[in-house]
């Protein structure tokens, strides 16, 4: 995003030296034209710059359906090695969880009509990985651990006019060498067992 926000930068400042030629030489109607012309492309420019860090962490699908992989190593009683392998780029991220239980969450952008016309595309991008126990009476072991997948900055923004949702996957069970394919569906985002751990895992909270 931040190339065209330099195309159109360059475009403002070319459209604001012509007006200044123009007015100069008393054509005042094509200069206040390429003055407002310099001004729109200057917002645009602006604003493209603003989303370019935020729609990068938004990802478009590539057709393929995995998203993600998580592997958990069992560190001590209750308590996991998370690693996040990014799919198909292999970017990776690894937590210290604890926990019976955990779910990842997402959003998805949506472009207006007109901007789907223009060629704009549907965007995913993993937000979070939360964790929980099972039973707990304890408030503290009860509630919800999450951990941020994205740039703090990135996860408040979102483009105006352009429709989100966030999706939240379903839990799973943490378990010592289990690794788990998470992808987007039609339905929303999926947690599929990808090895026996995984699994034996959750066939035994059914």
């Amino acid at each position: 995003m931040r190339p065209v926000a330099v195309v159109l930068a360059f475009f403002a400042a070319l459209a604001l030296l012509i007006a200044l030629g123009r007015l100069l030489s008393k054509h005042r109607a094509s200069g206040v034209g390429y003055l407002l012309t310099a001004v729109v492309l200057g917002l645009a420019a602006s604003l493209t710059w603003g989303l370019g860090p935020v729609l990068a962490s938004f990802e478009v699908p590539t057709g393929t359906e995995s998203a993600a992989e998580l592997v958990f190593e069992r560190t001590a009683p209750g308590q996991y090695r998370a690693t996040l392998t990014r799919l198909p780029e292999g970017r990776m991220q690894t937590f210290v969880v604890a926990g019976d239980e955990w779910r990842i969450d997402a959003s998805s952008l949506e472009w207006p009509a007109a901007a789907q016309r223009l060629g704009a595309q549907q965007r995913h991008r993993l937000d979070g990985l939360s964790t929980r126990y099972l039973g707990r009476t304890d408030p503290s072991a009860a509630a919800t651990a999450q951990y941020s997948l994205v740039d703090p900055v990135a996860a408040s923004c979102r483009p105006s006019n352009v429709s989100g949702v966030h999706l939240y996957g379903p839990w799973r069970p943490l378990a010592d060498k289990a690794r788990f394919v998470v992808s987007f569906q039609s339905t929303g985002i999926e947690a599929d067992p990808a090895n026996d751990h995984a699994e034996k895992a959750v066939q035994a909270r059914r």
